[in-house]
């Protein structure tokens, strides 16, 4: 079977906290489990930018479910590709938390970029994610923060 990414952009709903977004992750690492879906949410606070990765199918009706969540708001579509090999094969759902800061560039990035480019970035951000825990004071965070990686 061929496997396929998408990655897509989309605006956070209002109101949209660090709590949603923790149940987004906790829900899509049991049901992309089942799946045979993989993937990294980038979230900036108040984008999502997204790469998943399955089967067409699969990948198809998880889209569906994305784009009917009221926590997303116009999701573009960056990149729809058959692959060869996943950025995250063993990630049910990854997670990277940005500062506020970054999160116009963030966005006008993902808009930038080609289709290869973004799965360079997406590569390249999940390779090099830290982990973030509650102790680390804002002098010590990087720019990204990874929230959850499994």
């Amino acid at each position: 079977m061929v496997d396929v990414r998408i990655v897509y952009v989309a605006e956070a709903a209002p109101g949209v906290a660090n709590a949603d977004v923790q149940d987004i992750v906790h829900r899509s690492r049991r049901n992309n489990a089942i799946a045979g879906i993989t993937g990294i949410l980038i979230w900036t606070g108040s984008v999502f930018l997204q790469a998943i990765e399955g089967s067409s199918d699969a990948v198809g009706r998880l889209l569906e479910v994305i784009e009917a969540d009221h926590r997303h708001l116009g999701i573009m579509i960056i990149s729809e590709k058959t692959i060869d090999q996943r950025l995250s094969p063993d990630w049910a759902m990854a997670c990277v938390r940005t500062l506020p800061d970054v999160s116009a560039q963030v966005l006008a990035d993902a808009l930038s970029m080609s289709p290869d480019q973004a799965d360079v970035a997406l590569r390249n951000l999940a390779a090099e994610s830290i982990p973030f825990t509650e102790k680390t004071n804002s002098a010590q965070r990087p720019s990204a923060e990874l929230v959850i990686r499994a």
